[in-house]
C-alpha cells in the first residue's frame, strides 16, 4: 500500500489475496499491469488498482480478471485510458469523480471506434 502524495508507474501485481495496488489520495498510477488480483479469494469490493481517498490520477494501466478493474472511494480523481479485460465491474467511482468514457467491445466482440466513441480519455473493456 502507498500512502499519500506516491507515484506507482510500470509495476506488474498478479494474483494478490486482495487488491493488486492500494493507495490513500493524492497519487499517481500509471502504465500498471494488475493480473488477476483477489484470484480465488472472491472477495467483495476487491480491485486491481484502489484508491482509498481523493485527488489521484489513475491514467494508462492494463488490468486483467478482478473482480473490480478500478475502484476509487474518495472524490476529485481523475480515471482515464484503462484496459479492463475479464473484470467484472470495471469500474467503481463515487461521485464527483472524472471518469472517461468506457467503450466496451462485449455486444459484438470486436472494437469499433467511430465519431462517437472515440475519445482520447476513454477507458476500454471487454471480455
Amino acid at each position: 500500500m502507498a500512502f499519500t502524495s506516491a507515484r506507482i508507474a510500470g509495476c506488474s501485481l498478479f494474483r494478490n489475496g486482495l487488491h493488486g495496488i492500494e493507495v490513500n489520495g493524492s497519487c499517481i498510477i500509471e502504465h500498471n499491469i494488475a493480473h488477476e488480483n483477489a484470484w480465488r479469494t472472491f472477495v467483495a469490493g476487491a480491485a486491481g488498482i484502489f484508491v482509498s481517498d481523493q485527488a489521484s490520477r489513475v491514467d494508462g494501466n492494463h488490468v486483467v480478471a478482478s473482480p473490480i478493474g478500478v475502484r476509487v472511494d474518495g472524490v476529485s480523481s481523475v480515471i482515464v485510458r484503462n484496459t479492463l479485460t475479464y473484470c467484472t465491474t470495471p469500474i467503481v467511482a463515487v461521485a464527483p469523480n472524472t471518469v472517461g468514457e468506457l467503450i466496451s467491445n462485449q455486444s459484438s466482440g470486436l472494437l469499433e471506434l467511430d465519431s462517437t466513441n472515440s475519445s482520447p480519455w476513454a477507458n476500454f473493456t471487454g471480455e
